[in-house]
């Protein structure tokens, strides 16, 4: 069976609505004011669920295990969320909308979106982790992720 891109990335992401938050993967010690702001775009307001992952290294990334992950309900276009007490290090971010609120990718209906302003529009490939990651330094660091749903 012979499977699309859009199908692929799916089945590749396993992105569920059943992820729960897990301790973060210490890189060095975090400081406590380390933080990953997370700004949303690509949303409609007061529809589904937004669950925003975020990966330490390649490994974590291609198995879909977070260090940590969140949930954000849209209330406009946009959304915002945060991760906290996150050690610097090299992170990627993998978001999934998911519209209709089943828990399941559906092609046509739900968006995704990765750190390091990766086009979805433009992928051919399920996005690697050297291609999503972004460094975190001490403070405050930002993120801004377009969702967008994937064409066959």
């Amino acid at each position: 069976m012979i499977r699309s891109f859009p199908t692929r990335l799916a089945s590749a992401l396993a992105i569920g609505l059943t992820l729960t938050a897990t301790a973060a993967v210490a890189q060095t010690p975090a400081p406590a004011d380390t933080t990953i702001s997370v700004r949303l775009r690509g949303l409609t307001a007061n529809k589904g669920k937004v669950v925003i992952m975020l990966f330490a290294d390649e490994q974590s990334f291609d198995a879909n295990k977070a260090a940590q992950s969140t949930e954000v309900v849209p209330t406009s276009g946009s959304a915002d969320a945060s991760f906290t007490g996150v050690a610097p290090g090299r992170y990627a971010l993998k978001v999934f909308y998911d519209i209709n609120g089943n828990g399941a990718y559906d092609q046509g209906v739900d968006s995704l979106g990765f750190s390091n302003h990766v086009n979805m529009s433009s992928l051919t490939h399920v996005p690697t982790f050297s291609e999503t990651a972004f460094t975190v330094k001490t403070g405050a660091n930002t993120q801004q992720i377009t969702v967008d749903r994937i064409q066959s």
